[in-house]
């Protein structure tokens, strides 16, 4: 029941179909109704959720972060802002090691890959996700992005919105 035509408002009227709604939605975007305000406000945070959920790969992504000029405060020596699309950091390799570091705080002594995590930085009430890490540049990632355009999403990706 999936694939390339599905959109927001098929996915929408399965989605009222599974809790039991009999009034289908004519076009999401569109439609003035309660139900359709509703849906509309809650549409992107699942659209999110469902794709930050899982590895998916329709949304992996491979990119060459470059270092920003200010440092973490402490404990990490660099600080790399994180793509705009960029949902939720899968992998993280550092170019000399050519294995994936591994992510938090503690490093077990037979274990030498690099530590690193995720941390949002607000500058001037604007908020920027960022990865800091002990590792210089550049830094290559494996993420998870956001894709609006059910046209690649897996059926069984689509499934997941419908239920979420």
């Amino acid at each position: 029941m999936s694939g390339a035509t599905d959109t927001s408002t098929k996915v929408a009227n399965r989605a009222l179909m599974a809790i039991g709604e009999t009034t289908y939605l004519g076009d999401l975007d569109t439609d003035g109704s309660t139900t359709a305000k509703t849906i509309q406000r809650v549409y992107q945070d699942c659209v999110d959720s469902v794709l930050q959920a899982y590895d998916w790969n329709f949304n992996a992504v491979r990119a060459k972060i470059a270092k920003s000029s200010t440092n973490p405060a402490f404990d990490f020596a660099y600080q790399y802002p994180l793509p705009g699309d960029c949902l939720r950091v899968r992998e993280v390799y550092d170019t000399g090691l050519g294995y994936a570091a591994q992510t938090g705080y503690y490093r077990e002594a037979h274990d030498q890959r690099e530590r690193w995590q995720v941390e949002t930085i607000v500058d001037n009430d604007s908020p920027t996700r960022v990865l800091v890490t002990d590792m210089d540049s550049p830094v290559n990632i494996v993420y998870s992005r956001r894709i609006n355009s059910l046209g690649f999403w897996s059926p069984l990706a689509i499934d997941a919105l419908v239920y979420r």
